[in-house]
């Protein structure tokens, strides 16, 4: 998971939460692939207001 642990440490030290809109200005111009490739991989979920959540094996991930 080494190749996405700077997408999941962005997502998860953030004061405030963070929107799609948020992850695809700060990974321009590959964010909705890296976005995508998170979600299948059950790494992130996002809810009914663009809201990016770390899931449980994100938040293993992330320290892997």
């Amino acid at each position: 998971m080494d190749i996405y642990q700077k997408y999941l440490e962005y997502i998860s030290n953030q004061n405030e939460r963070i929107t799609v809109e948020d992850f695809l200005k700060k990974w321009k111009p590959t964010g909705e692939k890296i976005l995508n490739e998170l979600v299948s991989n059950k790494l992130i979920t996002v809810d009914e207001n663009n809201t990016i959540h770390l899931t449980d094996i994100g938040k293993v991930a992330k320290t892997i």
